[in-house]
């Protein structure tokens, strides 16, 4: 039997309301005066206003309904600026300009957490410990241990083996000497 858990209802408001503001904007009926009155604070509201409350009540821990609210609304506004009719919008065009703004401060966050995450690697492997705990420890710390951290840490792992793959051929080659 299929269960929906509380953390899963901001990700399905957001598909209902794409998929309903999608048909509003996108087509000419009752709802919409047939094409006549199309205006942009509905969803506005909706994607801006409701959708990170109901994040923040839906998920406990308060670092994962920040992000949520802030990723849902980005693509809130990337859906507003496709399908709002260019003559019903008011305030949309200073909304999308901010899109380049987030992608400025999600590639800042993105490369500060790299580095944190190579350092603290860094710092475990000169302490001498198991290099999969040094890897997946910080990776863990950051992000939470699930299906995410895995794949990052995953990925860490290959890149630790392409960094130092040459050193180990050398020092192998030297202990053999």
């Amino acid at each position: 039997m299929l269960t929906l858990a509380k953390k899963n209802v901001p990700f399905i408001f957001l598909a209902i309301i794409c998929a309903f503001w999608t048909f509003f904007y996108q087509s000419s009926n009752a709802l919409n005066e047939y094409g006549g009155e199309k205006p942009e604070w509905l969803l506005l509201i909706d994607g801006l206003i409701v959708l990170p409350v109901l994040c923040f009540l839906c998920v406990k821990d308060k670092k994962e309904p920040a992000i949520k609210a802030v990723a849902y609304g980005c693509l809130i506004i990337l859906l507003g600026s496709f399908i709002i009719p260019e003559s019903s919008k008011v305030a949309w065009p200073y909304l999308e300009s901010l899109r380049y703004f987030a992608i400025a401060a999600f590639i800042i966050l993105e490369v500060t957490t790299i580095f944190t995450v190579l350092f603290a690697i860094k710092a475990s492997l000169t302490k001498e410990k198991d290099p999969d705990i040094a890897i997946s420890q910080p990776i863990e710390n950051i992000v939470g241990k699930g299906v995410i951290s895995a794949l990052l840490s995953f990925e860490a792992r290959v890149w630790t083996y392409t960094q130092t793959t040459s050193r180990c051929r050398i020092q192998l080659e030297l202990e053999m000497l």
